[in-house]
């Protein structure tokens, strides 16, 4: 360890910590706490991550391996010679901590999810370098994100740096202003205030709308005007390309995603295309070194059985792969090695198989389906309200006791389902699933449309179509789900008591009829029978087979089939016979009249399959479609906080994908809403395709399957956020009092002017009528419903303390 840097004496290998130096010509000065998260453009850095990994299964978390990772990152302004140190540290500390952390390669405005996750409070842009840095001139910010705010410096204090559509904070001596465009996002301009609050350093906060300048208090108005003169006011509109630079992710469909493999001759690195599209983890060779280009990151893969000289290249082949295809340097570049493997590199094959390290955690984790057959009697909503990481785990709300209606869709009509046929369903159909169910005494419901492998456009918008007109009856209450044939989730198959049985054409009414059934049981205690071809290459070892032939029946048992294929065929089989019983055949040992009723004996499948169940962590994105072209952007390492209520949220659980709509969403955004999903599946590099189940949740509305997934959940979050009204009124009203100002924007205790008034039950709907805020729904009842619920005047209520107006508010149902 003699030629370990010293400034990496404060990192202990397989210890949890995150640390952060800057470069100061040739070697790292530590950067303090305090200051994470403020990047100088002039500088480059260091960032060493070592978390501690959660695996979720059986309703409980254990801890897995640590997660490692090295950035490096450079500014826009950094020269060469900085950078090229920043790159040097990130190998020797790579090398020091045995060549296992993930590398990246981090560019100013472009950086990884996983990067700027860890600053939450905000990431904060300087001009300049930290050595030269002057604290005491006029500075202005350019503020962008909801919940986590990038905030850039401008290079100066000028009209020409402002435009409508963002939020700025000009610091000066005396005064700090926050500066909103005309269409600035609410979020943001509160995003701003808190800035703005933590800059002030004693002095005055001033909120300045655009257009509004001159009516500022006189005495912040001569500062504002000697910096930005009123006569040269020439304020741009909303960025053009502000989503543009807001959404650098630019997600390649799968088909485009390409693989290539790494030579070296000499000094020369050479990549050459091995394939474009459905990668799979025996694409990766480990004795060589590997290039994964998605279009926003660029990954190296380094084999284990790769040259030293390979593994100790850093990131410099991807460097070079990304000067000669001619691609924007500003790209994210990540290095991995071979069995370090983290989610965001194993979601782009289908299959990944993991290392033996996180086997043996998630061995630790009892498996899906021994968790569903053990306690799947005993499950209840409540149970699963309470145990979150049991409904994630398993995929359930309740046990499937509640009450359902089934409607079938044929021909573009919607037709109730008479109860005895539930459970059965024709491949050329859709049908819509409403299931109700109880949880503290209140109904919560579901809605599902199933659509068939073979059904028709037509059918599916109708089935479509009579799901949100339920939900519009329920008051947007139901979580609406798209099912796909084949790829029922396991609350589906709970409903119908664990067992559907699918049908290729019509149901068959006669005894006269031939057919066969296709038995198959997933991990998690469901079971799904599907008509197929009546022939013999139809069976699989691996599963059981109900085969009817006039007035007999068989079942077959595959040798590799287990008890709940065995026990479902035998219950259908039963259903079928009326006088006799069914025969049960072992495979091997089939009568000479079994092959007879299916035609002969042919070839059939008897490889056995394989049993490894792909476990990958949920993935937080936000949506975007302002450029006319989905564009997702992903939270890492996200929480409850994170779901924007001013945008499409999407989460992607590997098996499921959830749409999150917020209250404020309209008709249209919800219908787009899922699109974005199913566009989203559509690219993506795994390949997993469109027939993932895809939920649509409702803000407020939101089921344990969902929320589960969010640490520390809490179904009051949203009433206690406050608005852009409220936070501009407690900023500016100390501030115009303090400057001798006739205007007031304090807290009214009158309902302030112009402000619509609505019914008491309009605004205690979970989807409040347009132009309301739903954290300030009390302020849109007249003066007689305010007195008679609060039992108060408006001006009593607003001398409660803030818990104190939560609490009545939520008695009051209007949070």
């Amino acid at each position: 360890m003699a030629n370990v840097d010293p400034a990496f004496a404060c990192v202990i290998p397989d210890t949890p910590a995150f640390l952060v130096w800057r470069v100061d010509e040739e070697e790292l000065v530590p950067v303090p706490e305090t200051e994470h998260g403020t990047f100088y453009r002039g500088d480059a850095y260091l960032v060493y991550s070592a978390s501690e990994q959660t695996i979720y299964g059986g309703g409980r978390a254990v801890r897995g391996p640590l997660a490692v990772h090295i950035h490096f990152w450079i500014g826009s302004k950094t020269n060469v010679e900085a950078a090229r140190v920043a790159a040097s540290k990130a190998v020797k500390l790579d090398r020091f901590l045995g060549g296992r952390p993930v590398q990246h390669r981090e560019t100013e405005r472009f950086e990884s999810p996983r990067f700027r996750s860890y600053f939450r409070s905000a990431l904060r842009y300087l001009e300049g370098s930290a050595s030269q840095s002057d604290d005491y001139s006029a500075r202005m910010f350019l503020i962008r994100g909801k919940r986590r705010p990038l905030i850039y410096q401008s290079p100066a204090v000028a009209w020409e740096y402002l435009n409508d559509g963002d939020a700025f904070v000009i610091v000066t001596e005396r005064f700090v202003f926050v500066w909103c465009g005309r269409s600035a996002n609410g979020l943001e301009k509160i995003q701003a205030v808190r800035l703005a609050q933590a800059l002030h350093c004693g002095r005055t906060v001033v909120v300045v709308a655009s257009g509004e300048e001159d009516r500022i208090p006189a005495a912040a108005k001569e500062v504002f005007t000697s910096l930005l003169p009123l006569s040269k006011r020439a304020v741009r509109s909303a960025d053009a390309d502000s989503e543009e630079r807001h959404w650098p992710d630019r997600r390649r469909p799968a088909s485009e995603v390409a693989l290539f493999v790494v030579s070296v001759e000499g000094d020369e690195v050479r990549p050459q295309l091995v394939k474009t599209g459905d990668l799979s983890q025996g694409d990766l060779v480990p004795d060589d070194v590997f290039i994964v280009d998605v279009g926003y990151v660029v990954w190296l893969w380094v084999g284990r059985r790769a040259q030293q000289e390979e593994r100790a290249e850093g990131v410099r082949f991807a460097e070079e792969y990304m000067k000669q295809t001619g691609r924007a340097l500003n790209v994210p570049l990540c290095r991995v090695v071979d069995g370090g493997e983290p989610a965001e590199f194993r979601s782009l094959f289908g299959v990944w198989v993991d290392s033996d390290e996180a086997e043996e955690a998630a061995a630790a984790v009892p498996a899906l389906g021994r968790v569903a057959k053990t306690v799947a009697a005993k499950f209840d909503a409540a149970m699963l309200h309470n145990n979150t990481a049991l409904a994630v785990e398993t995929q359930l709300v309740d046990d499937g006791s509640g009450q359902k209606n089934v409607w079938r869709v044929q021909d573009g009509e919607v037709v109730p389902l008479d109860e005895s046929r539930h459970g059965v369903f024709r491949a050329s159909d859709c049908y819509v699933i409403q299931y109700c169910y109880r949880v503290a005494g209140k109904d919560r419901f579901l809605v599902y449309c199933w659509l068939g492998a073979c059904s028709s456009a037509a059918d599916q918008e109708a089935a479509a179509v009579r799901a949100i007109e339920l939900d519009g009856k329920l008051r947007g209450r139901a979580v609406q789900a798209r099912i796909v044939q084949g790829e029922e989730p396991p609350q589906f198959f709970a409903i119908f008591g664990g067992k559907i049985i699918i049908y290729s054409g019509e149901e068959p009414d006669g005894e006269t009829e031939r057919l066969l059934l296709h038995v198959r049981s997933n991990r998690r205690h469901a079971t799904r029978a599907l008509e197929v071809a009546c022939r013999a290459s139809s069976l699989n070892s691996n599963d059981a087979f109900v085969l009817r032939d006039g007035g007999r029946v068989f079942v077959w048992c595959g040798k590799n089939s287990v008890c709940e294929e065995r026990d479902a065929a035998r219950s259908i089989a039963f259903d079928f016979c009326k006088d006799s019983e069914p025969l049960i055949i072992e495979e091997g040992a089939e009568p000479s009249a079994f092959w007879d009723a299916i035609s002969g004996h042919e070839e059939f499948d008897t490889t056995p399959r394989a049993t490894h169940q792909v476990r990958m962590p949920a993935r937080l994105f936000h949506c975007s479609d302002a450029s006319g072209k989905l564009t997702v952007e992903e939270v890492a390492d996200f929480d409850q906080s994170d779901l924007c209520e001013d945008d499409v949220m999407l989460l992607d659980a590997w098996d499921a994908v959830f749409v999150w709509v917020s209250v404020r969403a309209n008709r249209a955004e919800r219908r787009r809403s899922e699109r974005a999903a199913l566009e989203y599946l559509s690219r993506d590099p795994a390949g997993r395709g469109e027939s993932i189940p895809v939920y649509r949740v409702h803000q407020q509305a939101e089921p344990p399957i969902f929320t589960g997934f969010f640490p520390h959940w809490d179904p009051d979050f949203w009433a206690a956020q406050p608005s852009w009204p409220v936070v501009k009124q407690a900023v500016t009203s100390p501030t115009a009092s303090a400057n001798g100002s006739d205007e007031s924007d304090s807290c009214t205790t009158q309902r302030p002017e112009n402000t619509p008034v609505f019914p008491l039950e309009a605004l205690q709907s979970r989807r409040p009528p347009e132009g309301v805020d739903p954290s300030r729904r009390e302020d849109f009842l007249s003066d007689s419903d305010f007195s008679a619920v609060f039992g108060m005047t408006r001006e009593e209520f607003q001398r409660l303390p803030q818990w104190k107006k939560m609490q009545k508010k939520r008695k009051a149902s209007l949070f």
